[in-house]
């Protein structure tokens, strides 16, 4: 009986073991499957966050590539207005550089005028003084050619007399 009753005790022993691998086994699964369902879900959010920060990233990028190709437009506008500029204030200097020339030959020019004025008016003056000497000479001539006929006139009285 002791070989039988280990029989009996080994064979109930091993079905008790055989039960406990099972359920740990059933229990294991159990654990397993949350575990994975939760591993699942967690994954699912991430994967959700990860294509939302994707999305997010896309239209940063686009932004960014929209905020570059102004950037670009702007610095060729600021590098033409830049050029625009040097040739304005080039043209500028060279325009106020022109004005100055110009205004000293026409301080020159006033000069001159004035000088000439001045000259102008001295023989004016001069004239006026040779045209009253060419009325007084012609009234001296006049008064000279009036005694000159009367003088005639006395001396063909006195040759006619004679």
């Amino acid at each position: 009986m002791t070989i039988a009753y280990m029989k009996k005790n080994v064979n109930t022993f091993l079905l008790l073991i055989i039960v406990i691998i099972i359920i740990s086994l059933a229990a294991v699964t159990i654990v397993y499957q949350k575990t994975y369902r939760n591993l699942s879900k967690s994954y699912d959010e991430r994967i959700d966050e990860i294509n939302k920060l994707i999305s997010e990233l896309n239209e940063r990028r686009a932004e960014l590539n929209e905020t570059t190709f102004e950037l670009a437009v702007k610095q060729e506008r600021e590098e033409a207005l830049s050029g625009q500029y040097k040739t304005v204030k080039s043209q500028k200097e060279e325009a106020e550089a022109g004005l100055r020339t110009t205004q000293r030959e026409l301080e020159q020019k006033v000069a001159e005028l004035q000088t000439t004025i001045g000259q102008l008016q001295q023989v004016r003056r001069e004239l006026e003084v040779a045209n009253e000497e060419l009325v007084d000479a012609r009234n001296a001539l006049a008064s000279c050619q009036d005694e000159r006929v009367e003088l005639r006139e006395d001396l063909e009285a006195c040759q006619g007399e004679s």
